[in-house]
Formats: structure tokens, C-alpha cells, sequence
């Protein structure tokens, strides 16, 4: 997963997602970043409220776009932490069914959990991304 959004000039700021979760209502995500490695793009949140966010299969490829509005830093939850581990635990099982080790997905995802930040967003439009004659094709969205 990985965010981005843009600053005033329309340059573009990006950061590594650890992982996401949707609210009950159903009507809006929130995203967990280091917040280090995310300074920028939550200052450019916070100035354009808009973020993108791309959601990726690495051994299928398949990979999906969801664009936000409404967006703005959020608090972390209680069961953050564990929702992080279940992500990264996800992404290395999925690394290690096309032969990567385990260990990698962990060290890319290494965090320190005073280091987070949260994001949340109201899903605005998706769009298929998975490379092919698709990619770029907006999605049915919506209730």
C-alpha cells in the first residue's frame, strides 16, 4: 500500500502505508503511516485534503486506486498496533508465495510504534491499476 498526495505547486508526496482499516459506518478509510518517513504528504494533506492510495498484490499484480477527499491526520486506535502486524504478516505471506523471504516484507516495513501516524479519507472514486488494457479504468463506486 502507499499514499500520495500533492502540495500547492501539484508536486507530488508519497509514503509507505502499513496498513488500513475501515470505519462502521463503512464510509470512510484510515491509513497508518510512519510518520517520519511521511512528513510531506501529511503536510499536503493537510493543506489539499486529498490523497490516493494504491493497494497492490504483489503476486498477482493486481492493484487498485482509491481516491480521497475529506482527508486529515486522525488519531491511532487501540488495536493499531496489532492491525499493522496482521497487515505486514499478510504481505509476507503473499511475498513468500512467489519465493521471497519472509524477513523482507518485515524490514521493509519496519516501524516504531511511537513513529505513527494516522490518516483518515472518505473514498471519493477507484480506479483499476493492475497493468494491462485497464489499468486507468474507473470503477463502479458507491452504495
Amino acid at each position: 500500500m502507499t499514499a500520495s498526495s500533492r502540495d500547492g505547486r501539484f508536486i507530488p508526496s508519497i509514503s509507505r502505508v502499513l496498513a488500513c482499516a475501515v470505519n462502521e459506518s463503512r464510509n470512510q478509510l484510515r491509513i497508518i503511516v510512519v510518520k517520519s518517513q511521511a512528513l510531506q504528504l501529511l503536510l499536503d494533506i493537510k493543506a489539499s485534503a486529498e490523497i490516493a492510495v494504491v493497494f497492490s498484490q504483489p503476486s498477482s499484480h493486481r492493484t487498485l486506486q482509491i481516491k480521497g477527499k475529506n482527508t486529515h491526520q486522525s488519531e491511532l486506535q487501540d488495536g493499531d498496533i496489532n492491525l499493522i502486524n496482521q497487515s505486514i504478516r499478510g504481505f509476507a505471506d503473499n511475498l513468500a508465495s512467489i519465493g521471497y523471504p519472509r524477513e523482507f516484507a518485515h524490514a521493509f516495513h519496519h516501524y516504531s510504534p511511537d513513529d505513527l501516524a494516522a490518516i483518515s479519507f472518505t473514498p471519493a472514486a477507484l480506479f483499476e491499476q493492475s497493468p494491462g488494457p485497464d489499468a486507468g479504468k474507473a470503477l463502479a463506486f458507491g452504495s
